[in-house]
Order: structure tokens, then sequence, then C-alpha cells
């Protein structure tokens, strides 16, 4: 009887050395997949962050372009209202009414520009 409760407790030490063994490697897996996985995660935000900045300069090279054919296009007509009224001299408020639109296109590109660049 004292043979066979050595052979068990001798079992019982071997499967506790075996399950700490295990512990042990499944510990360190755990450590290196958490490592691999948080370099991965790392390496994919920095390709968004460099993504999103190629995207902002791109938006920015767009819209700036566009916002000065605007107001290019809008200084054209103020002039050329102001030389009509320099001609003519009447009561015409055209020249105040695209005066005061282009004042609000502005103040929207700014309030625009201020939505899309904020970070």
């Amino acid at each position: 009887m004292k043979t066979e409760q050595a052979k068990t407790a001798k079992a019982i030490d071997d499967l506790y050395v075996y399950c700490e063994n295990m512990r042990k490697h499944l510990e360190t897996a755990e450590i290196k997949h958490l490592s691999t996985s948080k370099k991965l995660v790392e390496k994919a935000h920095n390709q968004i962050l460099f993504e999103i900045e190629q995207f902002k300069s791109y938006l920015n090279k767009q819209v700036s372009s566009v916002t000065k054919s605007l107001d290019n296009r809008v200084l054209s007509i103020i002039n050329a209202e102001k030389e009509k009224t320099k001609t003519k001299p009447q009561q015409d408020h055209s020249a105040f009414i695209v005066a005061g639109l282009a004042l609000v296109f502005s103040i929207c590109n700014l309030v625009a520009f201020f939505l899309l660049f904020r970070h």
C-alpha cells in the first residue's frame, strides 16, 4: 500500500510540475502575443495618421485653389459693379449684395477649414 501511495504521490507531483510548466508556457505565449498585437496596432495607427495627413494636404490644395478661384471671381464681380456705378450713378444695391455674399462665403470657408482641420 505504501508503494501505491508513493506512486500516486509521485504521479500527483509530476502532474503538478507539468501544470506549472504549462502555466508558465501559456503566460510566455500570452506576453508574446500581446507584444505582437501591440506592435501591429501601433503600425496600423501610424499608417492611418500618415494617410490622414496626406488626405488633409490633398484637401488643402484642392479647397484652397477652389477658394482662391471663387474669391477672384467675386472680387472681379465687385470691381465690375464698382466700375458700373462710377460710370452711371444710380441707386443700384447689387454691389452691396455681391459684397455681402462674398463676406458670407468667406466666413463659410473659414468655418469649413476650422471644422475639417481641427485635430
